[in-house]
């Protein structure tokens, strides 16, 4: 009964307290943390209320804030808060309440505990679709992901301070505990952003990997061995041969891109702090270059998409050994200046392709939530090389996206199944200690959510076999930013999410009629075996129904600068919307052979892809030879003449193609 005090007991003490008012008074009711916020925010947050132990949870499924008591034996669902949008992260300020970020409406709503339980005191604008916050004194930051910002908010007065523009894509943002940097980790784009937080001042750090982390064992070290071992006979001559194939090196030497960023933790230490970035090392295949935004791969070819998974004597191919490889990235930060630790051996056994939550404790625990694979991973983030030191793993309920320490107990939400799991600090014993909880009677999932487990599954050999999921080159359904060698030639990562809709047909020449023929040729083309028709429907149906990128207001309604742009669009003389036509998403559904393709493809005619979210899909064109809208407008005149614009013309057409 004592849980229930905060939301019923000394009705109206709360009532005619509101906005910034209700923080120049001492709050009858607070929620206090139970746990040092070691990380940015995510799914889940844990707290007190006058004693009581409870875990608040974003659920963007039901568009609330859920609220557990976790008291033993045994924890228990205690009330839904109904929110104005989608929540994806909570956190606990030092004001006593909660942020909640609103993805699709951009806006960042305050809760503080009230007479029906927790009620919303006030509601901010912020950059586009925020996804994670850190706070320091009386300021919360806000990282957005579309709109590519770090917003400060005042916790006092609940407004907006100021803005810094970001890299594409980021994803979640800590602090060092004295205030000075903000490290940002990017669901794509294999980098790292340091911001000073004193003049806003952006600094990158690029995360790219030149060669591949080791086999385990070594296949060459292991030829070598045993031909030395074997002499000069047969057996010996036929592992010489295979040690001396020039295949290896080549597979060892191949490029890795760090993606997946989309949470990280830091460690205090003595002689300075310590990231963690769970990770996943992709390999396109050659050589990048890199323009002004993004990495691209120059024109090549393979057999699927990225260079090929490698089996050892007849051995099953997986991660590390193929174009995905899960890693624990580590970075020792000395002010503002990162330091990489050894090359990344990937030596461990992880399988955690989709990383999407993490946490640290001050004795050093990483734990880390990974959505591909349904498991809460513990490293020890004292050793070396943490990635090396995978002290335990958990299975959990599916979908874990929020992960939170305390009081020796893990807890860890998984929303596809809406599943609490409490776990006691013997992580990975078996079960031993495990207590779980959800709001809803268990039914079965209805097909849209069949299909959003598909399209993050990475142990499905019917999808890839390599361990990539859908979700490994489509984060969120959007793009990596990639250029991959294929069959065709070298091809960029399309959006997906809000392009499938009037866009027919598929693939960037046009190859498939539908959508499901064209996922059958990218199974097949990733070494999976298929889905049976149930399953491809659930798929297709989570695809189509995949949220779109939030429409990004820029500039005041009726900018000059944008509806000169969208006249510059519509105009004879440039010819844009006659295959991009806004009736048809900005399509024609058409193939046109302009004089774009490159020494390395076979079809030289290419699909009008749509422009529907277009200013947040860099790189441009099928092997990305653009980096930004600006490059492709002033270089390429294989499509719109656009040749006799102004800079300022030019200017105006990017400012409106960032609008659609």
């Amino acid at each position: 009964m004592r849980v229930r005090c905060w939301l019923v007991a000394c009705a109206g003490l709360l009532a005619g307290l509101g906005g910034s008012a209700a923080h120049q008074e001492p709050k009858p009711y607070r929620i206090d943390p139970m746990n040092e916020a070691s990380g940015p925010s995510h799914t889940l947050a844990l707290g007190r209320i006058h004693k009581e132990e409870l875990a608040f949870v974003a659920d963007e499924d039901r568009s609330a804030l859920l609220t557990f008591a976790l008291a033993r034996p045994a924890m228990r669902f205690v009330s839904r808060t109904t929110l104005p949008g989608k929540p994806s992260s909570v956190r606990l300020l030092p004001t006593g309440e909660l942020a909640v970020t609103l993805r699709d409406r951009s806006q960042v709503a305050f809760l503080e505990p009230g007479r029906e339980g927790l009620r919303v005191v006030a509601i901010t604008d912020v950059c586009a679709e925020p996804l994670s916050t850190t706070d320091f004194d009386d300021e919360l930051f806000v990282v957005c992901g579309w709109g590519h910002a770090l917003d400060t908010l005042s916790t006092r007065t609940h407004r907006q301070v100021s803005r810094v523009d970001l890299p594409r894509e980021p994803r979640a943002v800590v602090l060092d505990p004295y205030g000075r940097y903000f490290y940002v980790s990017h669901a794509v784009g294999s980098r790292l952003t340091v911001v000073d937080r004193g003049n806003g001042h952006v600094l990158e750090t690029s995360l790219s990997v030149a060669g591949l982390p080791p086999l385990p064992p070594s296949p060459r070290a292991l030829s070598l061995g045993m031909a030395g071992l074997l002499g000069d006979g047969f057996f010996g001559d036929v592992i010489g041969e295979l040690a001396a194939s020039p295949r290896v090196p080549e597979e060892r030497l191949r490029p890795r891109f760090a993606m997946q960023g989309f949470s990280l933790a830091y460690l205090s230490r003595p002689e300075g702090g310590r990231l963690f970035l769970p990770e996943v090392l992709m390999a396109p295949r050659e050589a990048p270059t890199r323009t002004a935004d993004v990495v691209v791969s120059p024109p090549t070819r393979s057999t699927g998409y990225g260079g090929e998974a490698v089996s050892w004597f007849g051995g099953p191919t997986v991660p590390p050994r193929g174009s995905a490889a899960p890693y624990l990235a580590t970075l020792d930060v000395r002010g503002a200046v990162v330091h990489r630790n050894a090359s990344p051996s990937a030596a461990g056994e992880s399988r955690c392709l989709l990383p999407r939550a993490a946490a640290s404790t001050r004795e050093g625990r990483v734990f880390v939530a990974c959505l591909g694979s349904n498991e809460v991973l513990e490293y020890n983030g004292l050793a070396g090389e943490p990635d090396e030191h995978l002290v335990a793993r958990s299975v959990v309920a599916q979908g874990p996206t929020g992960v939170a320490y305390a009081d020796d107990d893990l807890y860890v939400w998984s929303s596809y199944e809406r599943v609490l799991t409490r776990i006691d600090n013997k992580l990975g014993s078996g079960g031993d200690g495990f207590d779980v909880v959800s709001d809803t009677a268990e039914r079965p999932p209805t097909p849209f959510e069949v299909g959003r487990r598909l399209f993050h599954r990475t142990d499905s050999r019917r999808i890839s076999g390599d361990g990539r999921a859908c979700a490994s080159c489509h984060p969120d359904g959007r793009d990596d930013g990639l250029v991959w060698s294929s069959p065709d030639g070298p091809r960029q990562t399309p959006m997906l999410a809000g392009r499938l809709a009037d866009t027919a047909p598929f693939g960037w020449t046009g190859g498939a009629a539908t959508v499901r023929e064209h996922l059958k040729q990218t199974f097949a083309r990733l070494g999976g075996s298929g889905l049976d028709d149930a399953s491809l429907y659930a798929l297709l149906t989570y695809v189509a129904q995949m949220a779109p990128p939030p429409v990004v207001a820029i500039g005041a309604p009726g900018d000059p600068g944008i509806a000169a742009g969208k006249r510059i669009f519509e105009s004879y003389d440039t010819g844009c919307s006659s295959c991009h036509d806004p009736s048809r998403a900005f399509s024609d559904g058409e193939s046109h052979e302009v004089g774009s393709a490159s020494p390395g493809d076979l079809v030289k005619a290419f699909e009008t892809p749509s422009l529907r979210g277009v200013g947040g899909t860099a790189p441009y064109f099928h092997d990305g030879r653009y980096g930004s809208l600006e490059e492709l407008l002033r270089k390429s005149q294989a499509m719109a003449e656009t040749k006799q614009l102004s800079e300022e013309e030019l200017a105006h057409l990017a400012a409106y193609l960032r609008t659609l």
